[in-house]
């Protein structure tokens, strides 16, 4: 299992350095690649902008989208954006894409939310046109730049039957959301079955989001993970409170609950952070990598 690392870029009020030095952190710390959430109808930071400012300090770690509404977006513009950022950075963008949940996201773009699982559908075919070289419409010539990987990967997330099974149609890997560790290995298991189903071959690559909060305490932990998730899934408090299935304590213990996924199989654990202290990325790049690649006997 690889060790990613979340950007702090959609917590409230982060600042530059703080998105560029975890970005530091993890290019400089071994850790496999650094990924962004995308958001409209909250104070993020938008998340090809940061992965472009990231490219600029980085030379190794991957750089990737967990995930992008595609939907909501011009997918020949989508199209250059990422494959600029792709020369940016050298050939280190993994694009990951999904529909969408939130409707107010929707709203504001005046996008059509029930639509959106046609348009990611249309969307990837245009990409995928895009990156080849070919003209998307009729009558105009084909959209540069060229990227530097071909193709620049193309992962898809969601966490309905629905939407894994497109992932597993359609996607070159699966990205689950940061539900928990029972939550990643019932859609995990789903993707490898559908994956199977839909005729592909070989063994699927995998990647799951778990959020996290590294303090002296767990009580420390938890405030710190609490004030950051109860703002971003205030919509949906009601039903579920996003802190239970965060990874919470100190460095040794966030190492320790992390092992869930392990179990699960998943190729790439991204660890989120709560908060944007440099000290976050620190503890993933530091104890808790040592932990879990220790353990793994690499």
């Amino acid at each position: 299992m690889r060790v990613a690392l979340g950007l702090p870029s959609t917590i409230p009020g982060v600042t530059r350095n703080q998105v560029l030095d975890a970005a530091r952190i993890a290019d400089q710390g071994g850790l496999d690649s650094v990924w962004v959430i995308d958001r409209v109808v909250f104070p993020n930071l938008d998340p090809l902008a940061t992965l472009a400012a990231a490219a600029a300090v980085t030379d190794r770690v991957r750089l990737g989208t967990s995930v992008l509404l595609a939907p909501l977006r011009n997918p020949v513009l989508l199209a250059k954006e990422a494959a600029s950022i792709d020369v940016l950075s050298d050939g280190r963008l993994t694009l990951g894409v999904g529909v969408g949940g939130r409707e107010d996201d929707f709203i504001a773009t005046g996008s059509d939310f029930r639509r959106r699982g046609r348009r990611l559908v249309e969307t990837i075919d245009t990409l995928r046109t895009v990156w080849r070289g070919e003209s998307p419409v009729d009558a105009v010539g084909p959209v540069g730049p060229t990227p530097v990987q071909q193709p620049i990967p193309l992962w898809l997330g969601g966490g309905t039957p629905e939407t894994i099974r497109r992932a597993a149609r359609l996607g070159d890997a699966y990205v689950v959301g940061g539900g928990g560790p029972a939550i990643a290995n019932q859609a995990l298991s789903a993707f490898r079955n559908f994956w199977h189903e839909e005729g592909r071959t070989g063994k699927p690559v995998t990647a799951a989001l778990a959020y996290f909060s590294v303090a002296p305490t767990r009580e420390q932990a938890e405030v710190q993970a609490r004030a950051y998730l109860h703002a971003y899934y205030a919509f949906a408090l009601q039903f579920f409170d996003p802190v239970q299935t965060a990874l919470i304590g100190t460095a040794e213990e966030v190492a320790e609950q992390a092992e869930a996924y392990r179990a699960s199989g998943v190729d790439i654990l991204i660890f989120f952070p709560c908060s944007p202290d440099p000290a976050q990325a620190e503890a993933i790049a530091g104890p808790i990598q040592e932990r879990l690649t220790r353990e793994q006997g690499g």
